[in-house]
């Protein structure tokens, strides 16, 4: 099989590149990245990949990618920023550039992270923005404590692929559920329904490893009606057409289903010590960069999750032959 081209947006120290890069399936083609310390790690590990500096002017042609990978800023989102939400006016809003490319490119894959919070601050944005482009959409929120480290770090995780055919094909092969991924639906819905997104829905809606059998109201879907951040109402179906992710019934399933992709990442891929390496106690003059080095730790993802998404994405490329 050809290997699947990365564009690996808001690359930072290349995260999201190094997990894809433990598999044999994936090659990182472009990064775009602003910050100029990052651009030395990336330079460094990757001195053939271009690297695009701002994603406002970046510009692409439709399949130049077959993968769109990266986490958008998140200081607009996260508790601990201001929580202005994705707007055209603050950084998280660089989420309606990352769309953009999405469009130009309509790539097979789109791999998106962000901080759990999105949930709660700017989440139906996203959603009603892959559905205006053509995608569907799954997501959970995954910790970095599940592949071994000693913190939290909980992170939404959103894996999209274009509506209707699928993957090429993906959805017709079979009749089996085990093992196809849930796919996630949005289209626009009357005055009736919910006009807020709460907590209690984005539990109930959680695209990648449903636990239990929900309920459908119509053609074995279920419809929850949500509400964008301007007021517009739209509605998340599920459907069982097509699922990334397995489909588990208890939360045993889930877990035992979960503990085998990870098992050979923990084993073979280490977790760094819980004292963070580059906090070694030097006066900053004497360790140039601390603070770049410790800011860019701090904004990159946990490379093994990526690794499990990659795998499970090379499983349904594999599939489609």
């Amino acid at each position: 099989m050809n290997k699947l081209k990365v564009l690996d947006l808001f690359s930072g120290i290349g995260g999201f590149s190094y997990g894809l890069d433990q598999l044999q399936g994936f090659e990182t083609v472009a990064f775009c990245e602003i910050d100029k310390f990052c651009q030395k790690v990336l330079k460094k590990h990757y001195p053939n990949v271009p690297i695009f500096e701002d994603i406002k002017k970046l510009t692409c042609k439709e399949n130049e990618y077959d993968v769109i990978c990266g986490g958008f800023p998140c200081q607009d989102i996260s508790v601990a920023g201001l929580k202005k939400g994705i707007t055209n006016e603050t950084r998280s809003g660089l989420w309606f550039e990352y769309k953009r490319i999405i469009k130009e490119v309509k790539p097979r894959w789109v791999i998106i992270e962000n901080v759990r919070n999105l949930l709660n601050n700017g989440f139906s944005t996203v959603l009603k923005g892959l559905h205006e482009i053509g995608y569907d959409a799954e997501w959970q929120i995954i910790s970095a404590r599940s592949v071994g480290a000693p913190h939290l770090r909980e992170r939404i995780w959103i894996v999209a692929y274009p509506i209707g055919n699928g993957q090429r094909g993906i959805q017709s092969r079979g009749s089996s559920r085990k093992g196809r991924p849930e796919e996630v639906r949005i289209r626009r819905v009357g005055e009736e329904g919910s006009d807020k997104f709460t907590n209690s829905e984005s539990e109930r809606v959680q695209g990648l490893w449903p636990t239990r059998k929900q309920k459908s109201d119509t053609h074995g879907q279920e419809t929850i009606s949500l509400c964008d951040s301007e007021g517009e109402k739209f509605s998340i179906s599920n459907s069982n057409d097509f699922r990334f992710w397995p489909s588990f019934t208890t939360e045993e399933e889930k877990s035992e289903w979960w503990t085998k992709a990870t098992s050979s990442f923990c084993d073979r891929w280490k977790v760094e010590p819980a004292i963070c390496r580059v906090d070694n106690g030097l006066p900053a003059g004497l360790d140039k960069d601390r603070a770049s080095r410790v800011k860019a730790l701090g904004n990159s993802i946990v490379p093994q999750i990526v690794s499990i998404i990659g795998e499970r994405i090379l499983y349904h490329e594999e599939s489609k032959k």
